[in-house]
């Protein structure tokens, strides 16, 4: 059984972890970082320096399978698949 970790800054991708259930085996840890909400006042810069501090934390406390990105920061998303672009995976959403 996988073991993925869903991360947003808040709860809004709740709605994705049925559908992720539904379509792979998995233990599922959901992760809101209440701490840093909200995201959409903060700089590039410092995004990408919680975001990459988080994601460290979370593969080394959890050794997940995968961790799905919830929230839409897709400008920070080329840098940090570079790091772990076997284990992470966005959800982005138009709009």
């Amino acid at each position: 059984m996988a073991k993925i970790i869903v991360f947003d800054s808040g709860f809004g991708s709740l709605s994705i972890i049925q559908p992720i259930q539904k379509a792979i085996k998995s233990n599922i840890i959901y992760f809101a970082d209440q701490k840093n909400f909200p995201y959409g006042k903060k700089s590039k810069a410092q995004l990408t320096k919680i975001i990459t501090k988080t994601l460290n934390f979370l593969d080394e406390k959890f050794q997940p399978d995968l961790i799905v990105i919830g929230s839409n920061t897709p400008s920070l998303l080329v840098q940090i698949n570079k790091k772990y672009c076997k284990s992470v995976t966005a959800n982005q959403k138009g709009g």
